[in-house]
C-alpha cells in the first residue's frame, strides 16, 4: 500500500488503490480515473440511490427495480415518497418528509410520451391538458380538449357524482347512471342520497330514449314529459294574466291548438276570442268541436225558475208574436249576428230556452184549462 504525505494545496493523481482509513478531507475537488468504492454503501442486488442527510453525510436508499426507470441508469420518479420514509425527515418534525412537487410558485407538470397531460397549480387547482389559472379564484379542476368518463357499479349501483351539502345536510345531491341491471328503464337518475332527511329517488329522471319524468320513472307509456306530483301538486305555471301559461303545438300543421292564458282562459284551435266579447265568467274559448261524455255549469249565474212565481207576468201571444214578426228571433234569445261575433253562454242560453219552454208550459196548461171550460160549456148546451 502507498502512503503520501500531502502538502496544503498541493494537487493528488493517482492511478492505483488508495486507501483511506479515517477521515479525509479536503477543500477542492478530487479526481479519481478509476471507481471510488465506499464500503458502507455497498451490499444488494440491484440499483439504489444515494441520499445525502441534513450533515452531509451519505446514505444509501432503498433498492429500485430497474423496470421503473424510464432509460437505464437515469434518475426517477421514486426517489421520494413512502421510499424515504425510513431515511429522511423534515428537521424539527417527526413528519416523514413523503411527497414529491414543487416548493415554490412554479407549476408542477406531469408528461406522457414527453407531453404535459397534467398540471398541478400553486392554488390548488388541477388542470388537465392545459394550465390556465382558475376562474373562480379557488381550486378547480379544469379539463381541456377531454371528457369525464365514470364507468362501473359500486356498492350503492351504477356510476355517480354527490354534491356534498357540507355543514347543510339538507344540501346532499346525487347523479346516477341506473342500467338495466338496477330498473325496468335505465336513465340517468337525480336523486336526494339516502343519508340525508330529506332522501328522495327519482326527483328527475331521464331514460335512455330521451322521455323526462319528475317525480317518477319512465316507462313504455310515458309521454316525453311527464309530473308525478306525489302528494303535491302537479305542474305550476307563474306567468302575467294575458301571457299562455300552457301551449298546445301540431308541428304537422305548424299551428298552435291549445292554449292556457294566466289569467285562466282556455282556448283550442286557432281562432282566439276577444276578451271584450266574453263575459266576465267566461274563461274557455274552443275553435272547433268538444266531445264529452258530461258537461256540468257549476254555479250558473241565473236559471228559469222564477216563471212559476205567482207574481210572475206571462207575456201575452200576441206580444210573442209582434216580438219575432219584427226581430226574426225570440225576446232573450240572441241573434245569429250576435252568436258569430260574440259566441253563446251556455249557461245564459240554457237559461233562455228553460224560460222558454217553462213559459209554452203555461200556454199549454191555460189552454188546456180553457178547452176543459169550453167542452162542459159544451156539454150543457147539448143537454
Amino acid at each position: 500500500m502507498l502512503t503520501y504525505s500531502i502538502k496544503s494545496n498541493a494537487q493528488v493523481n493517482t492511478f492505483t488503490n488508495v486507501q483511506v482509513t479515517n477521515t479525509m478531507t479536503t477543500n477542492g475537488n478530487a479526481v479519481f480515473n478509476s471507481s471510488v468504492r465506499l464500503s458502507n454503501l455497498s451490499g444488494g442486488n440491484s440499483l439504489a440511490k444515494i441520499m445525502v442527510d441534513q450533515n452531509g453525510f451519505l446514505l444509501k436508499g432503498p433498492e429500485v427495480p430497474t423496470s421503473w426507470e424510464c432509460l437505464p441508469f437515469t434518475p426517477n420518479w421514486n426517489i421520494g415518497g413512502n421510499n424515504a420514509f425510513p431515511l429522511i425527515s423534515v428537521p424539527g418534525s417527526t413528519i416523514p418528509y413523503a411527497d414529491i412537487g414543487t416548493c415554490d410558485l412554479v407549476d408542477f407538470m406531469l408528461k406522457s410520451n414527453n407531453k404535459h397531460a397534467q398540471w398541478i397549480k400553486p392554488d390548488g387547482s388541477v388542470m388537465f391538458g392545459t394550465g390556465v389559472g382558475s376562474n373562480s379564484g379557488g381550486p378547480e379542476y379544469r379539463f381541456n380538449e377531454g371528457v369525464i368518463r365514470l364507468q362501473g357499479m359500486n356498492s350503492y349501483g351504477g356510476p355517480q357524482v354527490i354534491f356534498d351539502g357540507g355543514v347543510n345536510q339538507f344540501g346532499d345531491w346525487g347523479i346516477e347512471y341506473l342500467s338495466s341491471t338496477v330498473t325496468a328503464v335505465p336513465g340517468l337518475n337525480f336523486w336526494k342520497p339516502s343519508y340525508s332527511p330529506n332522501s328522495y329517488n327519482y326527483l328527475f329522471f331521464i331514460d335512455d330514449n330521451g322521455k323526462v319524468s319528475v317525480g317518477a320513472v319512465t316507462n313504455s307509456a310515458s309521454a316525453r314529459f311527464n309530473v308525478d306530483g306525489w302528494s303535491g301538486d302537479g305542474i305550476k305555471t307563474s306567468v302575467d294574466a294575458n301571457a299562455k301559461a300552457y301551449v298546445g303545438f301540431n308541428k304537422i300543421t305548424n299551428k298552435e291548438n291549445f292554449c292556457v292564458l294566466g289569467d285562466g282562459r282556455l282556448y283550442a284551435g286557432e281562432k282566439r276570442i276577444q276578451s271584450s266579447h266574453l263575459h266576465a265568467n267566461a274563461q274557455y274559448q274552443f275553435d272547433g268541436k268538444l266531445a264529452c261524455k258530461e258537461l256540468v255549469v257549476v254555479d250558473p249565474f241565473k236559471w228559469a225558475d222564477f216563471v212559476f212565481e205567482d207574481d210572475y207576468q206571462l207575456p201575452p201571444l200576441d206580444v210573442v208574436e209582434s216580438f219575432y214578426l219584427k226581430n226574426k228571433r225570440l225576446n232573450n234569445i240572441p241573434s245569429e249576428k250576435q252568436v258569430k261575433e260574440e259566441g253563446i253562454d251556455v249557461a245564459e242560453l240554457f237559461s233562455s230556452l228553460l224560460q222558454k219552454i217553462e213559459e209554452l208550459t203555461l200556454y199549454v196548461v191555460e189552454q188546456n184549462k180553457r178547452l176543459r171550460k169550453l167542452e162542459e160549456e159544451n156539454l150543457q148546451l147539448k143537454k
